[in-house]
């Protein structure tokens, strides 16, 4: 079994906690298992840790790359 960290910005139900399980556990190619932590700072979606990787579906992640492409490139050019 794997093991993982499951960052949310709200609290899950029972189910939405399984389902999320039932799919890494796809990507994964064995069981996994979520230890859930409540991060605000995400202000919707989840960040999940596991196996190395990091997936994160959060807002703060969107928000994150659309200010990087809104700098686009810097060279003077106008």
């Amino acid at each position: 079994m794997q093991m993982g960290e499951l960052r949310t910005a709200m609290p899950l139900t029972g189910d939405q906690r399984l389902r999320l399980e039932a799919a890494f556990a796809k990507i994964c190619a064995e069981p996994v298992a979520f230890t859930v932590r409540l991060d605000p700072s995400l202000i919707c979606g989840f960040r999940v840790s596991v196996g190395g990787r990091i997936y994160d579906m959060s807002y703060k992640a969107r928000l994150e790359d659309i200010g990087e492409m809104l700098k686009g490139d810097d060279d003077g050019d106008a």
